[in-house]
């Protein structure tokens, strides 16, 4: 996802994401900001049980909070069970700055 004219400093960041999979437990998931600055918002556990993932409106801004949020913003999915695949549905990122 690229993100631009936001202004050069992150005060707010949220995040939406839906991927569809028959047990949660076996995802990773994180995001990437254009800084290298990394939130994970799932990681593999038996213990994380439930089907797909849906995460909205989540407020990440204390990872990404002070840094340049302008640029390509990549969201990360793996499923750790091969026999059972996960389907990235959608994503987005909210971004709010000083200047915007």
């Amino acid at each position: 996802m690229k993100v631009s004219g936001a202004g050069d400093i992150a005060t707010a960041v949220k995040l939406n994401l839906r991927i569809n999979t028959s047990f949660r437990g076996d995802l990773d998931v994180y995001v990437r900001s254009p800084s290298g600055r990394t939130h994970w918002m799932q990681r593999h556990s038996r213990a994380a049980s439930g089907v797909n993932l849906d995460i909205k409106n989540t407020d990440v801004s204390s990872t990404f909070f002070g840094a340049n949020p302008n640029g390509q913003w990549t969201f990360f999915m793996r499923d750790f069970y091969a026999d059972d695949r996960a389907t990235f549905k959608n994503a987005s990122i909210t971004v709010k700055s000083a200047e915007s």
